[in-house]
């Protein structure tokens, strides 16, 4: 949601090391476009991006598959793996 923001954006595009981000295909009602366009994705491709299949807005932090792997990426990025 905050990628929707041309401050976070900007913030984000100045950032010198790679963030992992994960995001949903799907929007808020569960149909595309995703939240985070595509747009979004290739102005930041410097960063590590997760797509969550069959997530959307909402499940990808909330459902029993997107916090698994939002978990898994902390999990990743915590350990260095």
């Amino acid at each position: 949601d905050l990628l929707a923001d041309d401050e976070v954006r900007s913030l984000l595009s100045r950032r010198t090391t790679a963030t992992r981000i994960v995001r949903a295909p799907y929007g808020l009602m569960g149909t595309p476009p995703p939240l985070i366009s595509e747009a979004a994705v290739a102005e930041a491709s410097a960063h590590r991006w997760t797509t969550v299949p069959g997530t959307n807005h909402y499940t990808v932090l909330m459902g029993p598959v997107g916090a698994a792997a939002v978990a898994n990426a902390l999990r990743s990025e915590l350990t260095g793996s």
